[in-house]
């Protein structure tokens, strides 16, 4: 019993419309985004700097 050999057929998937689709919601989600106001600018209290001196160099010890 011999066996034929099936030959693979080849499928085209169109990439353009993918693309396409792809970038127009790129393009929505950019143009429409509003930030919230706390998303823009923010403040923040912070403690003052403080020297690290990890072994007592600059006092000489």
């Amino acid at each position: 019993m011999k066996l034929e050999k099936t030959r693979a057929e080849s499928v085209a998937v169109p990439v353009t419309p993918m693309l396409d689709m792809a970038f127009q919601l790129l393009t929505f989600f950019i143009l429409t985004y509003q930030p919230m106001p706390s998303e823009v600018q923010f403040s923040m209290n912070l403690l003052p700097a403080v020297d690290y001196d990890p072994g007592g160099i600059a006092q000489g010890g």
